[in-house]
């Protein structure tokens, strides 16, 4: 069995300064990125918190725990500049690093925390790593006679040929009039709370073929809640290209439109009363498990587990979470019977987890009043995609 744990990576020292000196926060980014840059390989995203130290001088931060539904903290009695360092093209749980720096003397606490979800990065700056390259756009509208579907919510989508184009527009058969071989059309939309006073754009080429495009949304106090789309030309860029999205700062996971696949089980995770910090791990990356979601909602299951799904043919929904970056999905999957599913699988990388939850234990009497209030237990099954 595992168990979720933190691994601190130790104090470094990497900053000289006269310990009358405070740290700064541009300092402090100088530091983190000394470290970082020597100790990670794969591609990472950083973030700042500014909003700490609180007013007793503590350092704090919460975060997401492997089944994504429930939270924990770690405190610093120290004040510190807190960084979040993640993978932005990992799937679900994940590595993360938690690193904070004193403002007092510029020593480094280098916390790693395995499965877990994440920060609500509401209050957290993004830094940005080496040189950027700001990219030329400009805003594209469509004629008068043609309108955009309903896109899904906080995607990105490029267009480069009016094939591509074409299943996402609406009006007469006639070629938008786009120089697809100059240029590439890139269409974002979503929901904003209340009136909206202006949208501020930019697009930046952050390495070869990797962009992030930030979307600003200025709100008004009108109380109608409008549907927005941004709709932009760009120098061409390659089909194959990965696009981050920000709107007012926050970063959008991308979810698979379909989990048509066949996906191997690994592992189940069980945790119990919502104990997150201590969940039971049973390992079946050696059972040959396997769930293979077919078209027309049909799922064949090969391989069994006591007390789960029976091996042969089962009825499944999927739908795409609708969720931004500081929220959490509904139930997003039925199989058979159980419509409180939450399944996580992103665009691309190659993991699925799927979470539930059931009561054992419960005893109601006769005039249906709870007289033993049960265990809740709460399950993560993790799943890596068949090549």
């Amino acid at each position: 069995m595992k168990k979720s744990k933190f691994i601190l990576l130790g104090i470094v020292a990497l900053f000289s300064l006269s310990l009358s000196a405070e740290i700064t926060g541009e300092q402090a980014d100088a530091i983190v990125l000394e470290y970082i840059q020597n100790e990670i390989t794969w591609d990472y995203a950083l973030l700042r918190n500014d909003n700490q130290p609180n007013e007793d001088g503590k350092t704090s931060v919460t975060w997401y725990n492997g089944n994504s539904l429930i939270t924990e903290s770690l405190s610093v009695e120290y004040p510190c500049w807190v960084y979040f360092v993640h993978n932005p093209d990992a799937n679900g749980p994940s590595t993360i690093l938690y690193l904070f720096v004193n403002q007092e003397d510029g020593n480094l606490l280098a916390i790693k925390k395995d499965q877990a979800f994440g920060v609500n990065i509401e209050n957290w700056t993004k830094i940005t790593i080496g040189e950027v390259t700001p990219v030329t756009l400009s805003d594209f509208v469509l004629p008068d006679d043609f309108q955009w579907p309903e896109l899904y919510p906080n995607d990105v989508y490029l267009f480069n040929s009016q094939q591509q184009l074409a299943p996402y527009i609406t009006g007469t058969e006639v070629d938008i009039d786009v120089d697809f071989e100059e240029y590439s059309l890139l269409a974002v939309h979503g929901w904003a709370t209340y009136g909206i006073e202006q949208i501020d754009k930019r697009l930046q080429e952050i390495s070869s073929n990797k962009y992030q495009l930030d979307i600003d949304i200025t709100l008004n106090d009108a109380t109608v809640v409008p549907r927005w789309t941004v709709s932009l030309l760009v120098p061409k860029i390659s089909d194959e290209a990965k696009i981050r999205l920000f709107i007012n700062g926050k970063e959008n996971p991308l979810y698979r439109k379909t989990i048509i696949d066949k996906w191997k089980l690994t592992e189940i995770s069980t945790a119990y009363n919502y104990d997150a910090q201590n969940p039971e791990t049973v390992d079946y990356s050696n059972d040959n498990i396997i769930y293979d979601f077919l078209t027309d909602n049909q799922l064949e299951i090969s391989g069994y587990i006591a007390g789960d799904l029976t091996e042969g043919e089962h009825f499944y929904s999927y739908e795409r979470p609708h969720v931004g970056p500081s929220s959490l999905p509904g139930p997003n999957l039925t199989i058979d019977d159980d419509d409180k599913l939450y399944c996580w699988a992103l665009t691309d990388d190659d993991k699925m987890t799927i979470t539930g939850e059931k009561v054992t234990g419960k005893v109601v009497d006769e005039t249906g009043l709870t007289v033993e209030q049960g265990t809740v237990v709460r399950w993560t099954k993790t799943f890596i995609k068949l090549k």
